[in-house]
């Protein structure tokens, strides 16, 4: 039969006299026969004494197409418990040799944000045999934010100072002395100048597998633009962080008091975490002057000819709103009839419009 091996499976070969013997085989297919095939036998004997030499070959017709299989395996059953498939849920049945492909989802669950774990999977057939994978879990972790708030402004203090007569005109007999008295008001203001606000924002990336891309901005509630030095695109290195310098700009007198908040926003699909934004905040105090000029003062007051006399020393936080020295002067009218005329003094300094902060 050709495109088989065949094999005697009995080991007896020899016919008995008047007898007969039955020898079985077994034959391999090389491929799956279609119809009829033909199955030939050939026996052979040497010549004895009695019988000469001789060979018959007797044949026999096979229809293979009439012949009903024995199966076995014909389906079996892929187990996978992440993927759920258990029982006849998952049979598969043989074909013509192609790879059967099932696919199936699963979410694992990573125990800590920003961190990735490894999970085994095994695929087990119930006709024997199993095939295992591993994959690697990753779970996003969102940005987080701190920062510091660093104040200063100059306080500069204005003063004013008026100096009136008592007594605008004295009349006295000549060689005979006149005392005029004068009355000095000195009155404070108060001007802040030269706000500044500066401070770091660290950004720091939870994710030990992943690198974030950033931007990070910067608000205050208490009247000032503020800029973020390198803050657009901002990559942020997995376990890492990233501190930017900041700094606010004033167009007029801010609140003394109030908040600095940073925020930071990414692209949370990309980065597969919870949200895409964070923020940090810190409190604004700007307190007292970081320099200051002229807050204290000493009143003097000359008179005509004379020497300068120190009517007194004050300090803006400690005096009040104003303050009035009285002084005197005593001289001496020349020969003949004469007048003595007192006039206001005008003030040193120019009085400012209150401004008071």
């Amino acid at each position: 039969m050709a495109g088989a091996t065949c094999q005697l499976t009995s080991a007896d070969r020899t016919l008995p006299a008047n007898g007969s013997l039955t020898i079985t085989y077994s034959c391999a297919l090389d491929a799956v026969p279609t119809g009829s095939v033909t199955n030939t036998a050939t026996v052979s004997w040497p010549a004895t004494g009695y019988v000469a030499a001789g060979t018959l070959s007797p044949a026999a017709s096979v229809d293979f197409g009439a012949v009903s299989p024995s199966v076995t395996n014909a389906t079996t059953t892929v187990t996978d418990p992440v993927a759920g498939w258990t029982g006849d849920s998952t049979v598969v049945s043989a074909g013509d040799g192609s790879p059967t492909t099932l696919g199936y989802s699963h979410v694992w669950n990573v125990g800590t944000a920003g961190t990735c774990q490894t999970f085994d999977n095994t695929a087990t057939l119930s006709t024997g045999g199993s095939d295992s994978a591993t994959v690697e879990a990753c779970r996003g972790a969102d940005l987080t934010v701190t920062k510091t708030v660093a104040t200063s402004y100059h306080r500069d203090y204005d003063w004013t100072i008026t100096k009136t007569a008592a007594a605008p005109q004295v009349s006295t007999p000549a060689g005979t002395p006149v005392t005029s008295s004068y009355d000095i008001v000195v009155a404070g203001r108060v001007h802040r100048l030269a706000w500044t606000m500066t401070g770091t924002i660290t950004v720091t990336n939870p994710n030990t597998w992943q690198a974030v891309t950033a931007d990070v901005t910067d608000l205050t509630d208490i009247g000032a633009s503020c800029t973020v030095t390198g803050g657009n695109d901002v990559v942020i290195p997995a376990g890492q962080s990233v501190t930017l310098s900041y700094s606010c700009q004033f167009a007029s007198q801010p609140a003394y008091t109030g908040s600095n908040t940073a925020t930071v926003t990414w692209d949370a699909t990309a980065a597969h975490t919870a949200t895409g934004t964070a923020s940090g905040s810190a409190g604004v105090d700007f307190g007292d002057p970081t320099t200051e000029s002229d807050r204290t003062i000493t009143v003097t007051d000359t008179p005509a000819g004379g020497s300068a006399k120190t009517l007194g020393t004050l300090d803006y936080l400690t005096a009040p709103a104003s303050t009035t020295y009285t002084d005197t002067i005593t001289v001496t009218a020349w020969p003949g009839r004469a007048r003595h005329t007192t006039t206001p003094l005008p003030s040193p300094r120019p009085a400012r419009p209150p401004r008071r902060a």
